[in-house]
């Protein structure tokens, strides 16, 4: 990466957007870590429309994560008919629960690692619970 330019680098990098559904203490532990991982509980961005979510984190180049599967499956449905920006959602599983915020954590830098290229717009994707 050393022939890249800060930018050009940075859009390498899977960034995520945490939706209020997430505990936020799995932002805090993500960075520590050194990964991009924002939280809408830090931001104060807690009980907007799905579809906003969507937005912020598009404009943004943020992958969304969250545990509403059926409401984001939908919205990215919309996003991709009408070719609307979007940088990709992240389902989190019943089986990594909110109580244990560092599996959240270690599972989400493990798949930012494993796709160090980005992701494509319009991802879909399911949190393993390795």
């Amino acid at each position: 990466m050393d022939d890249l330019s800060f930018h050009e680098a940075a859009e390498l990098t899977v960034r995520f957007y945490l939706d209020e559904d997430v505990v936020p203490e799995v932002a805090v532990i993500a960075r520590a870590l050194g990964f991009d991982v924002v939280s809408a509980h830090e931001r104060n961005e807690k009980q907007i429309a799905d579809r906003e979510v969507l937005r912020i984190a598009a404009t943004e180049g943020c992958c969304v994560v969250t545990r509403n599967r059926d409401h984001f499956i939908h919205w990215t449905t919309v996003y991709f008919e009408n070719e609307w920006p979007h940088a990709g959602m992240l389902v989190v599983p019943y089986s990594l629960p909110n109580k244990a915020p560092a599996r959240i954590a270690r599972s989400l830098v493990a798949y930012a690692r494993d796709h160090e290229g980005g992701i494509p717009s319009y991802t879909l994707d399911w949190l393993s619970s390795r």
